[in-house]
């Protein structure tokens, strides 16, 4: 799945908004994640919660600048899963962590989150959570042709 360039440079503008008042960003994200019951030992920590916080300015960041290069993403978040992986983050969590993340940058662009930018930041979003799955859980939603022949095959 790739990403338009106008779709890019929304993605990259939203950032660039957010990015001044990041730390109320992160209280509204960290608000949202209280709303449901993760299976991660993934939190902000009260101590370093600068030093977290501009941690997870960089993940996006990166995310959004590597989005062109789908091989350099990929090569990014896979030693980012090894990371990640100390937080035993479950498919569920990864979906949820996007959905909040989508629902507070909504709320902190306010009238300038278009649908047009939601929808850049969900492909974002999921090209992102489909890699990590991969890479933490060993789940792709790839189907090889050989695979769905001989499902087809075996159906008949």
């Amino acid at each position: 799945m790739s990403i338009s360039p106008y779709q890019y440079r929304m993605l990259t503008q939203s950032l660039a908004v957010v990015r001044p008042n990041f730390h109320c960003f992160c209280v509204s994200f960290r608000k949202q994640i209280s709303n449901y019951q993760l299976n991660t030992s993934f939190t902000f920590s009260d101590e370093g919660i600068l030093n977290d916080e501009n941690e997870f300015f960089r993940f996006v960041h990166q995310c959004v600048g590597l989005i062109l290069e789908h091989n350099n993403l990929v090569d990014y978040l896979s030693q980012t899963a090894k990371k990640l992986r100390e937080y035993n983050l479950t498919e569920r969590d990864i979906c949820v962590l996007c959905n909040c993340f989508l629902a507070t940058i909504q709320l902190h662009l306010g009238k300038q989150y278009t649908l047009a930018m939601r929808n850049a930041w969900r492909r974002l979003l999921h090209v992102v959570s489909n890699i990590l799955n991969h890479e933490m859980h060993g789940r792709t939603n790839v189907v090889s042709l050989h695979e769905h022949r001989l499902k087809k095959s075996q159906a008949s």
